[in-house]
């Protein structure tokens, strides 16, 4: 969808997530939804309401009466079109106050991410929310023929005493606790450790070990490296800043097998691999170094903030992290997520790239931002330039 990247649902779901190892924390609560058999029980008379609520023209008719057909180029958009009434109808329990915010997601009336099918609801942890919850998703099954797999669904909460946990438990959905697997990688309420790395690591072993029994050329590795491999590393490097350990252990292994065929034998390598992922002209191969590329997908964050893009995780640092300062001042803190500290980290490397158009002046930062020749002013003159000049701090 235009405007709208994955990496930002694990993000913002991570962000959410933060607190929910802290004691003496407000009560708050999450509540990860499993739509049972997705594609096979939508109602066809429900999907012909929805299209007809949007305008779409009739066209013919549907002989089929429930079901959308697996592999079919118009069934993702026809289940999504279905999922965005449970979305809308979400929404409208939340504002009309049957169902209350999570504290960290009131402020931007948030509440819930979803994914296709893959659906997790904030909420404030109460039990008249959770109810709340159950009716909506109830209203919806009948609907849609969509129910929700009570027994796969998945509830969070943290802050609740004794009293509310026995009170939001006679809903019957399962307790569980983080990490948990969202969207393919690991939501956490911490700093992901290297040992957690390890189901990546897993991954592209698998895949090499599955190419290995098969004779391939140079040619042939370089492009699985190029595209299988570098497809499956790029959506972890796109959300988290790897360590430079695991980078180098998924480098090795591609190096491995580019020169081998395979990733268990001693072969040395004909080329070290930094020449090897230089451009074709400089005699390289192409590849690109995933340390590098990790650092340049994470600057896409940064660069949110400064773009147009009203961007769900654009709108969450503002208001949480940012407020009403510029984002080349803000001190990381303690408190802050380790997400929101990896990405205050690459501000040296993202303050090159990023130069602000003043305009009318209300969207820019007289002192901090780069919009003079010589860059940031507070640099180029010294933090001392704000009291000579006399100026009022600066506002975003």
């Amino acid at each position: 969808m235009p405007g709208r990247l994955l990496a930002e649902n694990v993000v913002l779901a991570t962000e959410i997530v933060q607190d929910y190892n802290r004691k003496n924390i407000s009560e708050r609560a999450m509540l990860k939804v499993d739509i049972r058999k997705a594609f096979d029980s939508v109602n066809w008379s429900f999907i012909l309401s929805s299209l007809r609520a949007i305008g779409i023209p009739e066209s013919g008719f549907f002989t089929s009466s429930k079901g959308l057909r697996q592999g079919d180029p118009i069934s993702p958009y026809l289940f999504v079109l279905g999922m965005e009434v449970f979305s809308r109808l979400l929404q409208s329990r939340f504002e009309q106050g049957y169902i209350k915010y999570h504290p960290k997601t009131s402020g931007l009336v948030l509440s819930h991410l979803m994914l296709a099918d893959d659906i997790m609801i904030f909420f404030d942890g109460s039990e008249a929310s959770l109810n709340g919850i159950n009716e909506a998703l109830d209203d919806f099954a009948s609907w849609s023929g969509l129910h929700m797999s009570r027994e796969k669904t998945q509830l969070f909460h943290t802050g609740l005493d004794q009293d509310q946990i026995s009170a939001i438990s006679r809903h019957g959905f399962p307790v569980a606790s983080l990490p948990i697997c969202y969207l393919g990688l690991p939501l956490m309420h911490r700093k992901l450790k290297i040992a957690e790395y390890q189901p990546l690591l897993d991954q592209i072993t698998r895949r090499f070990n599955g190419w290995a029994v098969k004779t391939l050329s140079y040619v042939g590795r370089c492009q699985l490296i190029a595209s299988i491999i570098s497809g499956t590393v790029n959506f972890w490097i796109s959300v988290f800043i790897l360590p430079k350990g695991c980078l180098k252990k998924i480098e090795s292994l591609c190096s491995r097998f580019l020169w081998s065929g395979r990733i268990d034998g001693s072969r040395s390598a004909k080329v070290v691999w930094e020449t090897v992922c230089l451009p074709k002209k400089e005699g390289g191969l192409g590849l690109r170094r995933f340390s590098r590329w990790n650092t340049t997908l994470c600057l896409r964050f940064i660069w949110l903030l400064f773009s147009d893009s009203d961007s769900l995780l654009s709108r969450w640092h503002k208001f949480h992290n940012i407020k009403s300062n510029s984002f080349w001042e803000v001190k990381e803190a303690s408190s802050d997520s380790w997400l929101w500290r990896s990405f205050l980290r690459l501000r040296p490397l993202a303050e090159k790239f990023i130069k602000v158009i003043v305009g009318d002046g209300r969207s820019a930062s007289f002192w901090f931002d780069s919009w003079t020749p010589f860059g940031s002013l507070i640099k180029f003159i010294g933090p001392s330039g704000r009291l000579n000049f006399k100026s009022p701090s600066p506002k975003r």
